[in-house]
């Protein structure tokens, strides 16, 4: 019995690790990892294996289908994100954008998240796929879609716990009344975009160049936005007489040059 608990200790995850590395990646996704079993000769050898994996910086961690097809990846790119079961985002939106998600099941999942592993890869959350997503349009390899902005936005800002506003930044999620792509910075940063009030605000003064569509936002966000609170998190500001003052200016620049007097607007 002590030499059928050293080899399953010892010399089973290392012979399991290469023999991974070896098999076709048209392989089902998790059925050559060890099934959750607690008898004495098994219950170790999940976390065993797993330490041989990523000594090894093998890519047999299969992500979440796109078009049919998984991808196998190392856990050494911070660029991929552990998925919990059950999920409160769809994997399969995620995938879609391009995001590596890996979804093991719920004892391996255990076992990477219990510490003491070498990982680069974070759990998924709102902060890491804010993480992750502005690195991947910094990068290139995620460029900003309409498709599902809604969903992955709700995740980003709504979610329990971990939701933020802020999440917001640094990510081409929206569009101006102009139709061209905004991207909402951090307080401090440039340019301070304009939430509208109305939808008679918006359509007024959509010839400012920082004015948000009104169709960009839908009812919650738009709330959460123009809560005071925002303002200190997000460059954005609800219309100020400045703004109306550059859009009349504009419009009747072309009179007789002298303007027009913001005291008529306060």
């Amino acid at each position: 019995m002590a030499w059928n608990q050293v080899i399953f200790d010892n010399w089973a995850p290392k012979i399991w690790a290469d023999i991974m590395k070896d098999l076709s990646p048209e392989r089902e996704a998790w059925t050559i990892w060890p099934p959750k079993r607690t008898d004495p000769y098994w219950k170790d050898l999940t976390s065993n294996l797993i330490k041989q994996v990523l000594l090894r910086t093998s890519s047999v961690f299969p992500t979440i289908p796109h078009e049919g097809r998984h991808s196998f990846v190392s856990l050494e790119n911070s660029h991929t994100l552990l998925a919990p079961t059950p999920c409160p985002i769809s994997l399969t939106v995620l995938s879609a954008l391009g995001v590596n998600i890996v979804q093991p099941p719920s004892h391996i999942f255990t076992t990477l998240i219990s510490g003491g592993l070498p990982l680069a890869a974070m759990i998924l959350s709102p902060p890491t796929l804010h993480e992750v997503l502005a690195k991947g349009y910094e990068c290139g390899w995620w460029v900003p879609t309409d498709m599902f902005t809604k969903e992955i936005i709700d995740y980003l800002v709504f979610s329990e716990h971990t939701g933020n506003i802020g999440h917001l930044a640094g990510l081409p999620w929206f569009r101006s009344t102009t139709g061209s792509r905004i991207t909402l910075r951090l307080t401090g940063g440039k340019p301070v975009h304009i939430i509208p009030t109305t939808e008679e605000e918006a359509r007024l003064f959509c010839s400012h160049s920082n004015m948000m569509a009104w169709s960009a936002l839908d009812d919650q966000l738009r709330l959460a936005l123009l809560h005071r609170q925002s303002a200190g998190i997000l460059a954005v500001t609800l219309l100020k007489a400045e703004h109306v003052l550059a859009v009349l200016e504009d419009k009747f620049q072309h009179l007789d040059g002298s303007g027009v007097n913001e005291e008529i607007l306060q």
